[in-house]
């Protein structure tokens, strides 16, 4: 009986070692950059973007394209989901410029061609935001919007409270409410095990990692010091976001808020999984708030 439990004991911690060596890895993953070369800017059916470069107030060279407007002085900054780049938004950005806006997309620290060695899913990021902001301003633009998919809208949300005037609307795609929820769903969705249990060690040591605290990404928290008007758009099928938890951010914002259920769309880009509902949507939207 003795050497049973002494085996059991050495079966159970040498399990609970290969757990914790394994959170470790997924730890190490969940932060680590992805680059991409992303290339030159394009040229598309006359529409001209400009490569581009600004620098975070933590010393970080961070790179996208530029569209300046037809006409006026009004344009959209666009961020892009977690471990993407700004091609994810580029159909978004083509779109937008039909209607002659200037667009700003660019790559999130760690992402694509910009500097950085970790990813916070939208708490450093707001850093790159900011900078992204000064940078439309330098333009001479005074009328700003932020649509942001993912961790691009956590990212905006974040920043919610030193926003600056000249950013007029937001809108949100996919939107997690918090970091933590995020991370269950998709232990859930993925592995079957509640997170909970899956982050055990995974989270503690992201957590350490990346020096912050993973309830500090909390957009359900944030969301109610955003004062503009506000669009949250979710897909349908989205099984990353259940509806229930894209909507509690529409039940503590602002008003005005609006909010759309895109048709057949799952967690991805919502332009690229229906145009043409995106479209109808985001435009009367400006129509309304950004005139």
């Amino acid at each position: 009986m003795k050497k049973f439990f002494k085996f059991s004991a050495y079966i159970l911690l040498s399990g609970i070692l290969i757990f914790f060596v394994i959170s470790v890895y997924f730890a190490v993953r969940f932060v680590s950059p992805n680059r991409v070369n992303i290339g030159p800017a394009p040229k598309v059916d006359n529409v001209i973007f400009e490569n581009v470069t600004f620098r975070t107030n933590d010393n970080l060279n961070i790179r996208g394209w530029y569209s300046k407007p037809d006409t006026g002085n009004k344009v959209i900054i666009l961020l892009h989901g977690y471990k993407a780049n700004r091609l994810e938004n580029f159909g978004k950005a083509l779109m937008l410029k039909k209607y002659g806006y200037g667009v700003l997309t660019y790559d999130a620290r760690a992402c694509g061609e910009s500097d950085g060695e970790h990813i916070s899913l939208g708490y450093y990021e707001t850093k790159d935001l900011f900078a992204a902001i000064e940078f439309v301003k330098s333009k001479g633009s005074k009328e700003i919007g932020l649509i942001g998919f993912s961790q691009g809208g956590a990212t905006i949300v974040q920043s919610s409270e030193f926003l600056p005037w000249e950013v007029k609307f937001v809108i949100l795609e996919s939107v997690f409410p918090d970091l933590r929820s995020a991370v269950n769903t998709r232990f859930v969705k993925y592995f079957g095990i509640p997170g909970v249990l899956g982050s055990l060690f995974m989270v503690p040591v992201s957590e350490f990692i990346l020096k912050l605290d993973v309830d500090d990404v909390s957009p359900y928290n944030n969301i109610r010091k955003l004062h503009v008007p506000l669009l949250i758009m979710v897909g349908e099928n989205d099984t990353s976001l259940p509806l229930k938890e894209a909507f509690l951010l529409s039940e503590v914002s602002n008003e005005p808020t609006e909010w759309h259920v895109i048709n057949n769309a799952i967690h991805k880009d919502l332009f690229e999984a229906n145009s043409v509902e995106y479209e109808r949507n985001v435009v009367e939207f400006l129509n309304l708030y950004f005139k």
